[in-house]
């Protein structure tokens, strides 16, 4: 970010003294922008002045992360946050985590009857198990579970779960003969995907199930081989999958255990977020600690309640013009800080930055659908600009991508929002050009990975693991990268 106020400071003022009597537009024709945004200036003089001296100020900036802006605006701030005068700011909170997981485990699991203690135990065998689904969720304020789902819904779902396994039990006693000559001679079956082992699997789950004192907590594979959509998998073309009231009972048996199964762990996970947050949250009040979530939160609500005109008025005193940096990584909560801060505020500025093809954060809560709201706002009040110079590249990769994307139709989901536009190369592209051996290496290149029987997938269509892809790309970079750095001419 430094560096990027640098080349900033240094083109605006190049642009200065390019300009006749210090004219900021410096030739506005050739850039225009710059010509729209003077156009509408009523004293060019008095710009120039408060131009020149912004950037003579410049080093004065604040450069901060959105959270460092959160806490020191909470802590210069603290009589209009309502925040405490002597909290401790905290850059790790595992031990607190753990601490609480550990006593939601002992009062719900510790002392559950046998049941519930198998049914949690099918999810996460321990309280780090269970810390570990948890933690994606825990920083989310705005999350919901869908479908809703609450222990009589559960309560109910067993319910019907015995009873259909003590249907199906009863219907393979009386039955099992003739469903195993089913499976074993009806002509509508491909003998590719019932055999006679699997047939022989199949009839063996069917009668361990039926020798059980209760319903299992989760079903055998085998048992999708008797359902009537395991079946219509297995059944040749055109023939219709054989039936049978006894899979018909299995079928049902599978999707009341898998509503079970699902939904015993969305209302534990439930529960146990709500109980961790809510132990956190004491936990850091009564100990005076802040960590990285509680600012964005801390000063959400402090915008939202009694003195957030006067919060907000000193804050815009303090930063009138906020510019933010990778605003495709931002959450809601966050977008609507800074919304209630300068929306509205003809005398303050707010400048959001963000590519939404650059978005990699999501698994720390990050949102493309709050960019493209941003977005829209921004539309809306005349304010959307687009960059269109790449000031990094050469320009054959600038060439060879607009290429790439150009081609495809609709290259990105949501195309409204996040489509491609083609950029030109910056006016010193080709100044540098990257050589290996005194040689320009073709810009853009595409590596093809090796299907093999190591790093492939089980299921039809063969494809490579994604944990092997991973693997094999980064050896294969690491490895580019060791050949060009041994080079006895080294790449420039």
């Amino acid at each position: 970010m430094v560096q990027a106020l640098d080349w900033f400071r240094d083109d605006v003022a190049a642009r200065a003294e390019a300009g006749e009597g210090g004219d900021p537009a410096g030739g506005a024709g050739q850039d225009p922008v710059l010509a729209q945004l003077l156009s509408g200036l009523p004293d060019r003089d008095r710009a120039c002045t408060v131009l020149t001296d912004a950037l003579t100020r410049l080093d004065e900036a604040a450069i901060r992360t959105v959270h460092g802006f959160c806490l020191r605006t909470l802590t210069d701030q603290a009589f209009e946050s309502g925040a405490a005068f002597d909290v401790e700011f905290i850059t790790d909170e595992t031990r607190l985590r753990t601490t609480a997981v550990a006593d939601f485990w002992r009062r719900r699991v510790a002392g559950a009857d046998p049941r519930t203690a198998r049914r949690v135990r099918e999810h996460w065998k321990t309280p780090q198990d269970l810390l570990a689904d948890l933690q994606p969720t825990l920083a989310l304020d705005e999350l919901r579970l869908l479908p809703q789902v609450d222990a009589a819904d559960i309560e109910a779902g067993c319910r019907e779960l015995d009873a259909v396994f003590a249907r199906m039990q009863a219907q393979w006693r009386a039955a099992s003969d003739q469903v195993a000559d089913i499976l074993a001679t009806s002509p509508a079956l491909n003998w590719r995907s019932y055999n006679k082992q699997v047939v022989a699997q199949a009839v063996r789950t069917a009668a361990v199930l039926a020798a059980a004192t209760e319903s299992p907590e989760s079903l055998p594979a085998g048992l999708e081989r008797l359902t009537p959509s395991g079946l219509a998998r297995g059944t040749k073309a055109g023939q219709r999958p054989p039936a049978h009231p006894f899979f018909d009972l299995c079928g049902r048996l599978s999707e009341l255990s898998a509503q079970v199964h699902t939904g015993t762990r969305a209302l534990f996970l439930t529960a146990a977020r709500a109980f961790v947050r809510d132990a956190l949250e004491k936990r850091k009040r009564a100990e005076g600690l802040l960590y990285y979530d509680d600012l964005l939160r801390r000063l959400d609500q402090a915008l939202a309640g009694d003195g957030s005109e006067a919060l907000a008025a000193s804050v815009r005193a303090r930063y009138p013009v906020a510019l933010i940096d990778e605003f495709q990584d931002t959450d809601p909560q966050q977008y609507r800080i800074f919304r209630r801060l300068y929306g509205d505020q003809p005398d303050c500025g707010l400048f959001l930055i963000g590519d939404p093809k650059q978005a990699i954060y999501a698994f720390r809560g990050a949102d493309i659908f709050t960019y493209m709201q941003a977005r829209d706002d921004s539309a809306r009040a005349g304010h959307h600009y687009s960059l269109t110079v790449n000031r990094r590249s050469g320009s054959r990769l600038i060439e060879a991508v607009n290429c790439l994307f150009a081609s495809a139709q609709a290259p990105f989901i949501y195309q409204d929002y996040i489509g491609f536009e083609p950029v030109a190369p910056g006016p010193t592209a080709d100044e540098r050009p990257l050589r290996i051996q005194g040689v320009e290496p073709v810009p853009l290149q595409f590596w093809m990975l090796q299907i093999n029987q190591e790093n492939q997938t089980r299921k039809t269509p063969v494809s490579i693991r994604a944990d092997a892809a991973l693997t094999e790309a980064a050896q294969a970079c690491a490895g580019y990268i060791a050949d060009l750095l041994n080079r006895r001419t080294p790449a420039r």
